[in-house]
């Protein structure tokens, strides 16, 4: 199966495919779930190592074309500085928190957050198999108050989908994690520090927020955040909730070209895509 998927690879990599990889996705490799079983370890971001179950549908993108969520790692290379503090809430396997832990270096830290049980001995796997010490992970949700939630589990070609809500992509599937907010987290932790925080919570960004207004007080940190239409499909008033949240505590959105640089319209490219910068307006 490795070489089946080596092959596939070396195929969707060619400039006339690459651009249908959706399309061929859900009409071929989904379908048959080609790569359902198949784990491997790939390179990663110049340098890092990284565990693949590619039949995921975001580990898959990162095995055939070396990346998953391009220009927002562009974007936090070029403002992630050796000796920062970078918090990732929703870490996934690690696709931001790897690439943070390498850009902060020794003297700086990563917190990374990640509840479902699987994929956060998934992260720690990966952790270790770069010798992170830097990265303090923890399998908890960030909301805005201490709290036992139940995690509706996503199936196994989109785990990144899994929520404190209903959602198109559940299992059947549930567990139970603990959250906290990363103002209590931080002052039980005695962080006196934070330069970037990410944001992928699949539709609960706005409680997360709610729960740091302290730290985004404190600290004005840089936020990436996902608002994403499709996300919040079943409730319609939360991004412009969480639009409005944000403005209040003086935060500026703009949308991050293909280079990682910021815009403060979107461009053709950036309409389909739903990580946003959200500066402190003291920084404009």
């Amino acid at each position: 199966m490795n070489l089946l998927a080596g092959l596939t690879r070396r195929i969707l990599r060619l400039p006339f495919l690459r651009k249908h990889y959706y399309g061929i996705y859900i009409k071929v490799l989904k379908p048959l779930g080609l790569f359902r079983n198949t784990s491997l370890i790939h390179h990663y971001d110049k340098g890092l190592k990284i565990k693949l179950n590619i039949g995921d549908w975001l580990q898959q993108q990162i095995y055939f074309f070396d990346v998953f969520d391009e220009r927002g790692l562009l974007f936090l290379e070029k403002n992630l500085k050796e000796g920062d503090v970078f918090v990732d809430v929703g870490a996934n396997i690690g696709c931001y928190t790897l690439v943070a832990a390498k850009l902060v270096g020794p003297t700086g830290r990563v917190f990374a957050f990640e509840p479902v049980s699987y994929v956060f001995e998934h992260l720690q796997f990966n952790l270790q198999l770069n010798g992170f010490s830097q990265v303090i992970p923890e399998r908890l949700a960030l909301l805005d108050k201490p709290v036992s939630v139940e995690l509706y589990i996503a199936d196994r070609e989109n785990l990144g989908m899994s929520s404190i809500f209903h959602h198109d992509t559940e299992s059947g599937i549930t567990e139970k994690a603990d959250a906290v907010s990363l103002d209590d987290y931080a002052a039980g932790a005695g962080i006196d520090q934070i330069n970037i925080v990410k944001i992928d919570i699949e539709g609960a960004e706005l409680e997360a927020l709610m729960g740091m207004e302290q730290s985004l007080n404190r600290f004005r940190p840089l936020l990436i955040v996902e608002i994403s239409d499709e996300v919040l499909h079943t409730d319609a008033i939360r991004k412009q909730q969480t639009l409005e949240w944000l403005k209040k505590h003086r935060y500026v959105m703009k949308w991050i070209d293909t280079c990682g640089n910021l815009l403060n319209e979107p461009d053709k490219q950036s309409l389909n895509y739903f990580n946003f910068v959200f500066l402190p307006e003291e920084n404009l």
